[in-house]
């Protein structure tokens, strides 16, 4: 029952990874017709349209518990939900896509460090081997092997706010292992994503104020929108935050090394990209890495 209860994890945090990484071929198609926080903001708004047939009960029966924890919810959604997506948006418009992926991908790193300092996670010589080998897989795939791709590197504002990105998320990984018993999770979701897009109101507001934009070009736009709403909020968020019930944020975030590897194939098949070597090279790496910390773990 106990293994069965970890294989579900895996699958969860698997599901939610692929689901994640096609969100990169929504924001590469609206991120030129909408403002970053106008983005987030139309994301989770229709992350709450698609969620409240199902999580508004659960909501209603819960928030006698939230409310008396209504500081940690308004916490975990402003920079779980509200900031850290927005902070994302905001990178894309000043870095590349290689720096993206490297930087996102310091996620699992911080959440394994921050599980050792607040949840008293132990830290193993297999982990940490795991986690450098599925990270040498990251930067094999966003360099496709080129060498000079990496001292080609040039960091801007745009990857210090990505980092932040990062960071937060992993914030929220381990924020997780602390719901007020009794909220369920449903009822756990609803309350931060209709929190995290009243947070989200007022910076909206600043932005269209300073020139932001928000072109719903077609019908195209509005299929990416609900792709963001109902698959990378709705359901990565559900299946991120179970796996991480089931088999702890340590496993679950080294998971999150897989998205690179789903975002080439996504790429592969919407937008035409090729498959190279080094995308094998690199997927290896990071099923090797992943396996390697996950049996460290177990010890």
């Amino acid at each position: 029952m106990i293994e069965f209860r970890k294989l579900e994890g895996f699958i969860m945090a698997l599901a939610a990874v692929i689901i994640w990484s096609g969100n990169i071929i929504v924001a590469k198609q609206l991120a030129p017709d909408i403002s970053p926080f106008s983005l987030s903001l139309l994301r989770w708004s229709s992350a709450c349209f698609f969620l409240a047939p199902f999580g508004l009960k659960p909501l209603l029966k819960d928030w006698k518990i939230i409310r008396q924890h209504l500081g940690f919810h308004l916490t975990v959604s402003f920079f779980g939900i509200s900031l850290s997506n927005a902070l994302i948006y905001y990178a894309a418009h000043d870095t590349s896509g290689v720096n993206m992926v490297i930087i996102a991908s310091t996620a699992p790193m911080m959440t394994m460090i921050l599980g050792c300092m607040f949840l008293k996670e132990t830290l193993n010589f297999g982990k940490v081997i795991g986690a450098l080998l599925a990270f040498s897989g990251i930067i094999a795939i966003a360099s496709r092997g080129d060498l000079d791709v990496l001292i080609g590197m040039r960091f801007s504002w745009g990857d210090g706010l990505a980092l932040i990105a990062s960071f937060l998320f992993a914030v929220y990984s381990i924020l997780l292992r602390f719901i007020p018993k009794g909220v369920s999770q449903l009822g756990f979701l609803s309350a931060i994503f209709f929190m995290g897009a009243l947070w989200l109101i007022p910076m909206t507001a600043v932005e269209l104020y300073l020139g932001g934009t928000i072109y719903i070009r077609n019908w195209q736009s509005i299929a990416g929108i609900a792709y963001a709403g109902a698959g990378s909020s709705v359901a990565c968020f559900f299946l991120w935050n179970e796996a991480i019930k089931k088999i702890g944020p340590f496993k679950v975030s080294m998971i999150y090394y897989s998205l690179p590897v789903f975002g080439c194939l996504w790429a592969i098949l919407f937008l035409g990209e090729r498959l190279m070597f080094m995308d094998f090279v690199g997927g290896a790496l990071v099923l090797v890495g992943v396996l390697t910390a996950t049996i460290a773990s177990r010890r």
